[in-house]
């Protein structure tokens, strides 16, 4: 999915599927799809992907948003200036009351280049697939890179936010696609 001037992004890829889900897509696309996106941006840095159910991101989504019901990705971003807000009523505890230094997180020596964790459902991605009438895989890609562009710092709450967003995803997902179709003929040939 990426070449030329993307050998120089050695993005790291982390990627976990919960068990109900394995076999369902495959390990190594969602890893080329993130790198894909990290490339396209132009970041080098640790990403973790985990393909998850509806409990687990209602439950994340309830606890770090403050809307309790499930959602289809989130995105967890290690750099203070990318977090994202919190919607509900009773904001959790400032940071600095647990302890945290200037209300950043503390990584391991050997994380300290992560940039952050795309936590997607794939129950939440699958109905929405079937109802956009298009593959999971779509679906998936969509999420992921829209995950990874809140990683990075991209966000859509104001218009022309969400426009200049929306125009990185097409960019992102044409790229992904166009890179698969050349895959797929260099294998038939």
């Amino acid at each position: 999915m990426g070449s030329g001037a993307d050998a120089d992004i050695a993005a790291q890829v982390a990627v976990q599927v919960f068990s109900e889900f394995e076999g369902a897509v495959s390990e190594e696309w969602l890893g080329e799809v993130c790198r894909c996106a990290l490339a396209h941006e132009r970041v080098g840095r640790q990403v973790s992907l985990v393909i998850a159910d509806d409990a687990t991101l209602s439950a994340l989504n309830g606890e770090y948003r403050g809307v309790g019901k499930t959602t289809d990705v989130l995105a967890f971003a290690l750099d203070a200036g990318n977090q994202g807000e919190y919607y509900g009523d009773n904001a959790p505890q400032d940071a600095l009351q647990d302890g945290l230094a200037d209300g950043e997180f503390v990584l391991p020596p050997d994380a300290a280049d992560a940039l952050g964790e795309v936590i997607i459902s794939y129950p939440q991605a699958r109905r929405q697939a079937r109802a956009a009438g298009h593959t999971i895989e779509r679906e998936l890609a969509g999420l992921i890179t829209h995950g990874i562009l809140h990683l990075t710092g991209h966000d859509h709450m104001r218009d022309d936010d969400e426009a200049a967003m929306s125009a990185k995803e097409r960019a992102i997902l044409a790229r992904i696609y166009s890179n698969n179709d050349e895959q797929q003929e260099r294998r038939m040939k």
